[in-house]
């Protein structure tokens, strides 16, 4: 019997994890369910000639901030244009909210806007408040949270103790830590003389933010992660020696 698909990409080259090659893609319902090289067997709903054009899956953005500029509407339309097909955003809980209230507010948001599929990280940026409500963000389907390691002026950095508190719970609930790393008290200091010599700050940034502080907190995030048996993802990497601790861990 001849299989019957929604949709069929024909005669495309199909980019993939490991090449590129000539072939068809037959999907069904939202899900890829046949690539051949040559011409794909069967009946379809709909077919696409791609003839000498590539073909790629569609790109799932997992660091997205609606919070500026665009909300979740705005983002999606968007990236949809450049092939985006699913975004995951980051829920902003900034001192004073509550971390489940605000994963209902940007899972509404999302439901009400988003032109795409998505997803919602918890942010914790007052984890010492914050920590307790993770069980029950999973209870809402979010099981990735981020935490800072610096921004202490701002009154968002995770000290040790509730990133402990945190990986361990997350961990626990079989889940993701996100970490934002950088050595928030030093940079702080360095930010601080450079000011008092009234240094243009353009020119010294580098000079306040070395790159020791973002490996030296990778090691740091590392360690704890290893001590909670927690996933670790380091959202930024921006040096060399911080890559290096990834790579030795």
């Amino acid at each position: 019997m001849m299989r019957r698909y929604d949709l069929v990409v024909r005669g495309g080259f199909i980019v993939t994890g490991s090449g590129v090659r000539k072939a068809d893609v037959g999907i069904q319902g939202e899900k890829i369910v046949a690539v051949k090289p040559g011409l794909l067997e069967g009946e379809a709903n709909r077919a696409i000639d791609a003839s000498g054009k590539y073909v790629m899956p569609g790109v799932i953005d997992v660091h997205v901030h609606p919070v500026y500029e665009d909300d979740m509407g705005g983002l999606s339309y968007t990236a949809a244009f450049g092939g985006t097909t699913t975004l995951i955003h980051f829920a902003y809980a900034k001192p004073g909210m509550k971390l489940i209230d605000t994963i209902k507010q940007y899972q509404e948001e999302g439901l009400q806007k988003s032109y795409l599929d998505f997803g919602i990280h918890g942010a914790l940026f007052d984890a010492a408040s914050q920590v307790e409500e993770i069980p029950k963000a999973f209870d809402l389907g979010v099981t990735s949270f981020k935490m800072f390691m610096t921004y202490a002026k701002l009154k968002w950095m995770t000290d040790d103790y509730h990133l402990t508190a945190a990986m361990d719970l997350i961990a626990e609930c079989g889940g993701l830590a996100m970490v934002h790393a950088e050595n928030g008290l030093v940079t702080d200091y360095l930010e601080d003389r450079s000011l008092k010599k009234g240094e243009d700050q353009k020119k010294v940034f580098l000079k306040t933010r070395p790159d020791l502080l973002e490996a030296e907190a990778i090691f740091r995030a590392l360690t704890i992660a290893r001590i909670t048996c927690c996933p670790l993802y380091i959202v930024h990497l921006s040096t060399e020696k911080g890559v290096i601790q990834i790579q030795r861990a």
